[in-house]
């Protein structure tokens, strides 16, 4: 019965988490150890019993007495003895008392290890997400080198290249397969826990991390105190049953003698320094703290590092791609103005490009691995309110502004005009389109001498007017603002500079 309720709460929070954004705190809503809901029914079923037992017994007593020589022989008694105070019905109470304070202090922390073993869940399914992503990108790696592979057994045969660079070609295909390989293995593990049907998908995008507010965040926490008061009455709580006197009253009757008895005993320990022991174990629990809250900062201090220096390194890949980009564009060009045939530089790009979007991926995994820690660092509390999605590619952008040719409906551009266009981030429209532009201005190229003159008048554009969209009506008063561009004798720096 209990299993059916916890798929069913599983599917209910996937409902909910598959509508929620906030992906690192929808995952510790589900606790798929089970360890806090098994760890509450026990404490529950502790403290039911000990509040029922009252500290009550019954038994049959045999002895065989020489106090008097007419008293001689067997005793036989049957009794009930109730302990009141010490190993009793007082005893009993206070444990109880005990068990609901810990009951309080899971409920505002946590158990650390239904924490750590749902933390390994995660774990695993954010690393099965990215290698779904990454086997992707690994089958275009083999693709690409494979068809590099061709074109260079091709030259090698023709005496044109030497044989190391098909060896090249080889080993990164051996090795990103072998990677796949090992990929499909681990994520046909995470697969048998059926996480996907369970967990929400996660965020493609990457994050800036207020770390700082994160810090400020614990420090303003007032849980740990919470849980330090609890912990100072539950410490209340265990010296007073420890000094607790003991009290038991015992009643029966003596079958052998054929007359009821009773006795009653009462005890209590002798011991000093008792205040001072209670605040000794206080001022530990506070040191502990202390410690605790330290030891987390520097933790967060040291996933902060981590976290932007994989940050820097994929900002540095995109500007990597951009510059492979670019050379691609002179290699399309060159072939199609040139009537070159396609060169192998261009396919070494093509599994270059590739390689970068697997690194890529990879930091990108890493990083949601380290927020995952930060997380778990915090897990009662929210994180997603401390991080803000970024598009962590560079501006790359040659040109302020964006813009625009007007081309005819039906008439088409050649492939020489389209490569211009791609290098001066130039992109065409349909003139019934231009309707939808806002804070657009005409730019006619043909009132310039020079492509600086052009720059320099955009920019002020922008600056002075706010202008965003800029218009260019004429393919050929570009192209003739570029030839006289490139004509120029005398050059001067015309366009500002920033």
């Amino acid at each position: 019965m209990k299993i059916r309720i916890l798929i069913i709460i599983l599917l209910i929070t996937k409902s909910l988490c598959s509508q929620d954004v906030d992906f690192m705190d929808s995952l510790f809503q589900i606790d798929f150890s089970q360890i806090s809901d098994v760890s509450y029914d026990l404490q529950m079923t502790d403290m039911k019993r000990l509040e029922s037992d009252w500290g009550l017994s019954a038994g049959v007593n045999i002895t065989n007495s020489y106090q008097e020589e007419i008293d001689a022989g067997l005793s036989t008694r049957v009794f009930a003895k109730i302990n009141v105070l010490s190993s009793g019905y007082y005893t009993n109470r206070v444990d109880a008392e005990i068990i609901r304070n810990q009951m309080m202090i899971d409920s505002l922390q946590g158990i650390d290890r239904a924490a750590d073993h749902n933390y390994g869940i995660y774990y695993d399914y954010i690393i099965s997400q990215y290698n779904q992503q990454k086997i992707e990108v690994i089958d275009s790696i083999i693709t690409s080198s494979k068809k590099l592979k061709d074109y260079y057994a091709t030259l090698y045969y023709n005496k044109l290249i030497d044989y190391e660079k098909l060896l090249k070609v080889t080993s990164t295909i051996d090795q990103y397969y072998m990677l796949q390989k090992s990929q499909i293995a681990y994520n046909e593990i995470v697969e048998s826990m059926q996480l996907d049907s369970i967990l929400p998908a996660i965020p493609t995008n990457g994050f800036e991390v207020d770390f700082k507010g994160i810090r400020d965040l614990l420090s303003n926490d007032t849980t740990a105190s919470q849980v330090v008061l609890i912990r100072d009455e539950i410490l209340d709580l265990k010296h007073e049953k420890e000094k607790s006197p003991s009290l038991s009253i015992t009643g029966g009757y003596d079958i052998s003698r054929r007359r009821p008895y009773y006795s009653v005993g009462f005890s209590t320990r002798i011991t000093r320094n008792k205040s001072q022991h209670i605040d000794a174990h206080k001022e530990k629990y506070r040191n502990d703290l202390r410690l605790e809250n330290i030891q987390r900062k520097k933790e967060l201090i040291n996933l902060q590092y981590e976290y932007e220096y994989k940050d820097k390194q994929i900002r540095g890949l995109y500007l990597k791609l951009e510059i492979i980009k670019e050379q691609k564009r002179k290699f399309a060009v060159k072939k199609d103005i040139l009537s070159l045939e396609e060169c192998a530089e261009e396919k070494k790009i093509d599994l270059e490009r590739h390689m970068i979007f697997y690194e890529i991926m990879d930091l990108r995994q890493q990083q949601m691995l380290l927020l995952l820690r930060v997380k778990k660092s915090i897990w009662k509390q929210k994180i997603m309110p401390f991080l803000k999605p970024i598009d962590q590619s560079p501006n790359s952008k040659k040109f302020s502004g964006k813009r625009f040719l007007v081309v005819e409906e039906g008439k088409v551009l050649n492939r020489i005009d389209i490569h211009i266009l791609e290098q001066n981030e130039i992109t065409p429209l349909l003139p019934k389109d231009l309707i939808v532009l806002q804070n657009v201005i005409t730019i006619d190229p043909a009132r310039y001498e020079t492509r600086a003159e052009m720059e320099s008048a955009i920019e002020g554009l922008i600056d002075t007017e706010n202008i965003a969209h800029f218009v260019i009506r004429s393919m050929d008063s570009f192209k003739a603002l570029e030839l006289r561009t490139i004509e120029q004798k005398d050059y001067h720096l015309t366009a500002s500079t920033k």
